[in-house]
């Protein structure tokens, strides 16, 4: 019962109903509470979302002691890698708010931590990037643009490092290194065709089957970044969290649902915007409205690929 009325705080906080996520959030702790054995990870996923309504708030003195009692509790279980993300979280939260001599000590802990997990060097390296961005908060990276010009025409985003620093740091080594050059927008999802529920409107791309130059990235939640799937939104494509590396995605029209807390996903962690399409949704919407009925095995991805998938011939910093 519990864990039912976790969900709906989780959905009330995917749409910033801040004081009915409070509510609801509380709840799911009494009930925890009165079970016989109430569950670590609960409570510390309490703590955590507790922490992430206080953040949105404002009250980072709040939020940083509820992210501290998740990482705790969750470190004091033996839930070393849980406890890993919840230190950077916490991380954060202190430079947020002006502590950045505080944050040193969980964001050693969360690199020390990551290298001793198994398969653990994406997410070493994305945590090293994490501290590096974070090592001065004073110079907070500002708002860039890139321009992917395509066989269809030119799309220019505006890249978030100040509000997604590992995800926006991770898509810039792309472009610096020419990865995405060669690459397609080969997927496209609407109402027509959607296999997921609940449907959405996107159009996918990256590097398809190559092998992606870079190990996977810690996963930057928009309940972390405040950066909504709105019409526009650039975010990235995953399997479960922590597996983005390449691919990426543009929606048409707003997609609450890939937010945190929405449904599309059943881990409710949502996708990781970055950025957002400041022109050429028109370019956006003319591959959106290409056929698709590519041959496929994979039943989930039926009528969704591109017959002939549009080429990304560069992608290019705008300084």
């Amino acid at each position: 019962m519990a864990d039912v009325v976790h969900l709906s705080g989780l959905l009330h906080l995917q749409r910033r109903e801040l004081d009915e996520a409070q509510k609801y959030f509380e709840h799911s702790f009494e009930l925890e509470m009165q079970t016989e054995s109430p569950r670590p990870v609960m409570l510390a996923d309490y703590e955590r979302h507790v922490g992430y309504v206080q953040q949105l708030s404002g009250d980072w003195a709040a939020a940083i002691e509820s992210f501290e009692r998740s990482f705790s509790i969750r470190r004091a279980n033996g839930l070393r890698d849980q406890a890993m993300f919840a230190a950077i979280s916490l991380g954060r939260a202190l430079v947020a708010a002006d502590r950045a001599a505080e944050a040193e000590a969980p964001l050693d802990f969360a690199l020390t931590t990551a290298a001793e997990l198994d398969s653990a060097e994406g997410r070493a390296r994305t945590v090293v990037v994490l501290r590096d961005m974070f090592s001065q908060p004073g110079d907070r990276q500002e708002a860039f643009e890139v321009t992917i010009t395509t066989g269809a025409g030119d799309i220019r985003i505006q890249l978030y490092p100040d509000r997604a620093p590992v995800t926006a740091a991770n898509f810039l080594r792309l472009v610096n290194g020419g990865h995405l050059e060669g690459g397609t927008f080969y997927r496209v999802v609407s109402p027509a065709n959607d296999n997921g529920s609940p449907v959405i409107s996107v159009i996918q791309g990256g590097i398809g089957d190559r092998e992606s130059p870079f190990a996977p990235i810690l996963h930057e939640t928009t309940a972390d970044t405040g950066l909504l799937h709105v019409d526009g939104a650039v975010s990235m494509a995953r399997a479960g969290p922590g597996t983005a590396t390449t691919e990426f995605f543009i929606c048409i029209g707003d997609q609450p649902a890939l937010d945190f807390g929405g449904t599309r996903n059943a881990d409710g962690e949502g996708f990781a915007v970055f950025g957002r399409v400041v022109d050429g949704m028109d370019v956006v919407h003319a591959i959106h409205e290409s056929a698709a009925d590519a041959p496929t095995d994979n039943e989930y991805l039926k009528g969704q690929l591109l017959s002939e998938p549009v080429i990304v011939q560069s992608v290019r910093r705008i300084d």
